[in-house]
């Protein structure tokens, strides 16, 4: 039985319990990273590297090793590390030379408190409701004068042909070469010197983000339902990086605690998903090796199995 719920696996959970059960419950081997998976572990590791070494002079923080190669071998699958070290620093180059960099150490220099860069935390969330044991690992917790802000990076389409546009509702979006914009619906407000978008929520942009957001900020002490800004760092192709500030709403936030409770009595119960029982002896009667046991799990999750 899973010990928490953690963002990803909660969203697993909605969208396919039968995958949740083979992923979380029976333990399928994890998934090869990708290259796409690859060059987002390695821009992280350069970004909080860097942001590290300039915030507080140190690759360490609390016994956490900081350092670019420590990150990269925590991250970063070994088959990929040497081309990740290369695209991650493409990434980290374009990060940087957009302004993007610049700007968000301006931001954090305006914390009332010393940033934080997590790598995993985790608690029982308590609610009118129930209470749910969950497990994150936010990029970046820090304070304003006024709301804590928890940030995270995201690189979306670097390896495609045809990248994404980028997530409404930005502050800024920086095309390399060129001048920042505003998303059109953006109306942007500074709250105790900080600004942000108050003309949409994270959750009318990205009900995704917006949950794990809300569940990080939960984790690191913002009780359900009260107001955080959430922050998200968008990579966007080759050449534009994106950058969201917006609050999560109360309503929001409570709908989602409310499906995470219900979600983690049915993991509680041990009746998570439709055929679970025939899956159960097919894994207790298996013979094979344990290779062949993972491919015949990989391919009831691709639903090229029965």
């Amino acid at each position: 039985m899973i010990k928490y719920l953690s963002p990803t696996s909660l969203a697993l959970f909605e969208r396919d319990r039968r995958e949740f059960y083979l992923r979380y419950v029976v333990g399928v081997a994890k998934m090869p990273q990708t290259k796409p998976m690859a060059v987002g572990s390695a821009f992280d590791a350069y970004v909080k590297a860097t942001l590290v070494k300039k915030l507080f002079g140190t690759a360490t923080i609390k016994g956490v090793d900081y350092s670019l190669d420590a990150l990269l071998a925590a991250q970063v699958d070994p088959q990929n590390l040497d081309w990740a070290r290369a695209a991650g620093l493409d990434v980290m180059s374009l990060y940087t030379n957009t302004g993007a960099l610049a700007d968000l150490v301006l931001e954090l220099e305006a914390a009332i408190e010393a940033p934080r860069f997590e790598f995993t935390i985790s608690g029982t969330i308590s609610g009118t409701v129930g209470a749910v044991p969950f497990l994150g690992r936010p990029d970046l917790s820090f304070k304003t004068a006024y709301e804590p802000v928890i940030l995270d990076w995201k690189v979306n389409g670097w390896m495609s042909a045809s990248p994404p546009s980028p997530c409404p509702g930005y502050l800024k979006c920086r095309t390399l070469g060129k001048s920042s914009k505003a998303h059109k619906d953006t109306i942007a407000s500074a709250v105790q010197g900080f600004v942000i978008n108050i003309g949409a929520r994270l959750e009318d942009v990205n009900t995704d983000w917006a949950a794990q957001e809300a569940i990080y900020a939960w984790l690191l002490g913002t009780p359900v339902g009260t107001p955080f800004i959430a922050g998200i760092e968008q990579i966007v192709g080759r050449n534009r990086v994106s950058t969201l500030r917006m609050r999560v709403g109360r309503e929001f936030q409570l709908g989602l605690f409310e499906r995470a409770v219900a979600a983690w009595k049915i993991i509680q119960s041990g009746d998570i998903c439709p055929g679970q029982a025939m899956l159960d002896e097919h894994i207790k009667s298996y013979n094979t090796d344990e290779s062949e046991h993972k491919d015949w799990l990989e391919g009831i999750i691709r639903g090229q199995s029965s």
